[in-house]
């Protein structure tokens, strides 16, 4: 079994590293931990793509990473979901893709803040066998006596910050507008909805020609996934430690994309 961890398990832990976090995971039995970062870096690389596409014929997009966004489009704005949501997997499904193409004989377990993502893993298209949250994998550390603060780790490859910040709101939208930046490309004009209530007022004016944006950046839960219902620490509180931890993290997605190949890993739900 492989575990993949969302982005917002950095400072989920009390003082504890996320190569600490990871860790300990490892520890529970899981012969290997991702950063599921690595997916986002990956999809903010494809999703660039698709909005230059987008743009050319002057048609805005949605992102496609918060299940619970996805699903409000698709049960509540139809023609939205279909033209101009994004067709890209989240950065779980893209990483689980991964792993499964180059390992298809071991399972994958995606560990989260979200309870949507229980419901995204039983999609057709999906790679992920289980999900955990924080809480769930928490309560498993305490029974096996395990304290990350305390677990000695060191750091491996890591994605870039950017992928990181899939984790706080608007951290989607700013990963694709860097993707543009290294790409020498245009910068796409992003909007950020912050909780559902302003996820249907972006999407309404989507629907009649209203939209401002070239990008529109959906999530669910308002500050983003740093504030799921199966967090364990409040979102400000993992936020700091977040941008303590990844100062001096100066990896380009294109560098990232680079070192964790997805190459012929298929990157959309169609």
């Amino acid at each position: 079994m492989y575990a993949i961890v969302a982005p917002a398990i950095q400072g989920q832990f009390d003082s504890a590293t996320l190569p600490q976090i990871k860790k300990s995971i490892e520890l529970l039995g899981f012969e290997k931990v991702y950063e599921v970062a690595l997916g986002a870096d990956a999809v903010a690389w494809e999703e660039q793509a698709e909005l230059a596409e987008k743009m050319e014929a002057g048609v805005p997009m949605t992102t496609s990473c918060c299940p619970a966004f996805v699903n409000l489009a698709k049960m509540h704005f139809p023609q939205i979901y279909e033209n101009n949501m994004s067709t890209v997997v989240s950065p779980m499904m893209a990483l689980a893709r991964k792993l499964k193409k180059d390992h298809p004989d071991h399972g994958v377990i995606f560990i989260g803040p979200c309870l949507a993502k229980k419901q995204e893993a039983m999609e057709s298209f999906t790679a992920v066998d289980y999900v955990l949250t924080f809480e769930e994998v928490a309560a498993m550390m305490i029974a096996k006596h395990i304290n990350p603060a305390e677990v000695e780790a060191k750091e491996e490859d890591y994605p870039s910050i950017f992928g990181r910040n899939f984790a706080q709101g608007g951290g989607v939208g700013k990963a694709v507008a860097q993707v543009a930046k290294e790409k020498a490309m245009a910068a796409p004009v992003g909007v950020y909805a912050d909780g559902c209530m302003e996820c249907k007022k972006q999407l309404t004016l989507m629907k009649f020609g209203k939209f401002t944006g070239n990008i529109l950046e959906g999530m669910a839960c308002p500050g983003g996934c740093i504030a799921g219902p199966a967090v364990i620490e409040p979102p400000m509180v993992a936020k700091g430690r977040m941008a303590k931890e990844n100062i001096g993290n100066q990896k380009t997605i294109e560098e990232s994309v680079e070192s964790f190949d997805f190459t012929g890993v298929p990157m959309h739900r169609k």
